[in-house]
């Protein structure tokens, strides 16, 4: 019997196995949660594709931090509160940390297990900011508005 799959929506975090045969280089592999960061379109069409951006812990097995230095750039942490689990859901406890430099297109036959939690809007934006760091697209600039002038004078 065939294992179900599920279609991911944006902002939601799945276990994914990558194999080893599966990679070349310093591609991410093995088996990692992943946050879908694509448009929920894009798996409905015919292709069932869902964009995604693996998670690993914070830091290295010797405890040092893994988003040192210029890696804070795209490298986004994902805070423990920013994540909302899923009813009786014990995976992907503590913080995680997006690695938006190993941004990857997979088929939804990859996403066999349900969804394990899902992410805040302000987590989910701030990985589309490593995400555009990565793929070099300009944010817009935003102008705060200037203050407006007081009708009233000072009177010296």
């Amino acid at each position: 019997m065939a294992k179900p799959i599920y279609h991911p929506q944006r902002g939601e975090i799945y276990f994914i196995e990558i194999d080893d045969h599966e990679v070349v280089g310093s591609e991410f592999k093995g088996p990692h949660f992943h946050l879908v960061v694509s448009n929920n379109a894009l798996r409905t069409n015919p292709q069932e594709l869902g964009v995604v951006v693996p998670l690993t812990s914070p830091e290295s097995k010797t405890g040092q931090p893994k988003d040192l230095g210029d890696y804070r750039k795209f490298r986004i942490r994902i805070l423990e509160s920013a994540k909302i689990r899923e009813p009786g859901e014990r995976l992907c406890a503590g913080d995680s940390l997006a690695l938006t430099e190993q941004v990857r297109v997979m088929s939804v036959e990859r996403f066999k297990q349900k969804p394990v939690a899902k992410v805040t809007q302000a987590a989910l934006g701030a990985v589309e900011s490593g995400l555009a760091f990565v793929l070099d697209i300009p944010l817009p600039v935003l102008e705060l508005p200037k203050p407006a002038e007081s009708s009233e004078s000072s009177a010296p």
